[in-house]
């Protein structure tokens, strides 16, 4: 079932507009049954691999996490440095940019590295295949869950419907947020435990850049340079319920983690009285 006006029930058509001509043919967009196939193997994968992990030892996997965390650097640092080059050339001023529909080389490279990295948020899902396998369940949470499959199909939508213009902001900060992230599992594969005392500092940047996305996508529907419509109010309603989450989690763990802290200054604190007495 490939893109064409047959694909998408009548009603919604003229709703929805029509996929970008540029990109609507390209692999995995080309038609929405690689998307369905890929959440079937995703959510089978974590059922079954939570049913064959129950009674088994975690798998360690550090080689794989190595190499894995590598690749994922070096992947959305290079979307992060085409999105930059080719939004410089593009002269996007990053206020109000409307989505450029033509041929032009540097529109199609913008469009290019959109479909890139789309392609990273499914190898991303792979973060998930890990937890599994390593029975990282604690880390197994909806936040994660909802996250990860929701990424590729909110850039699933938004590649096909809008490769470039406002959005490109969202590729450039993701990309380069994902940097960061993934050199902090590089370095949590490698055991080097005395260098991962900003997690929490990567907590609130993640939290940062939805924030700045959110206030851009706002500013650049009143300006009228967010098309088409329906996805704008998709993708704000979707950028609300990460920020919730996120602040969510924040919350939990870090709040967590400072009241055990203070717990434990307090118990060494009666030892020392204990003591004395």
């Amino acid at each position: 079932m490939a893109w064409t006006s047959e694909a998408i029930p009548e009603y919604f058509q003229e709703y929805l507009g029509e996929p970008d001509e540029r990109v609507k043919d390209w692999f995995l967009l080309n038609s929405p049954l690689y998307l369905i196939a890929i959440y079937v193997v995703y959510f089978l994968f974590i059922v079954l691999g939570l049913y064959f992990m129950h009674n088994r030892k975690p798998f360690q996997l550090k080689g794989c996490l190595v190499v894995y965390n590598c690749i994922q650097v070096g992947f959305a640092a290079y979307i992060c440095e085409e999105s930059v080059s080719s939004a410089i050339l593009a002269k996007h001023n990053f206020i109000c940019t409307p989505l450029d529909p033509s041929y032009n080389r540097i529109m199609l490279r913008i469009a290019k590295t959109f479909w890139l990295f789309y392609v990273s948020k499914i190898i991303d899902l792979l973060d998930t295949v890990f937890l599994v396998l390593r029975k990282k369940d604690r880390q197994l949470s909806f936040l994660h869950i909802y996250h990860h499959s929701s990424m590729v199909f909110n850039w699933y939508l938004g590649v096909l419907y809008s490769p470039g213009g406002q959005a490109t902001l969202s590729v450039i900060l993701n990309s380069f947020v994902h940097v960061i992230m993934y050199t902090y599992y590089l370095l949590s594969a490698l055991g080097v435990q005395k260098y991962l005392w900003w997690k929490k500092y990567l907590t609130q940047l993640q939290l940062l850049q939805f924030i700045i996305i959110l206030l851009h996508l706002v500013f650049g529907t009143i300006n009228g340079c967010q098309k088409p419509i329906w996805l704008v109010y998709f993708t704000f309603l979707y950028l609300w319920s990460m920020v919730f989450l996120f602040l969510n989690f924040y919350a939990t763990t870090y709040d967590n983690d400072r009241k055990m802290y203070l717990e434990a200054i307090k118990r060494e604190q009666q030892k020392k009285i204990e003591k004395r007495d």
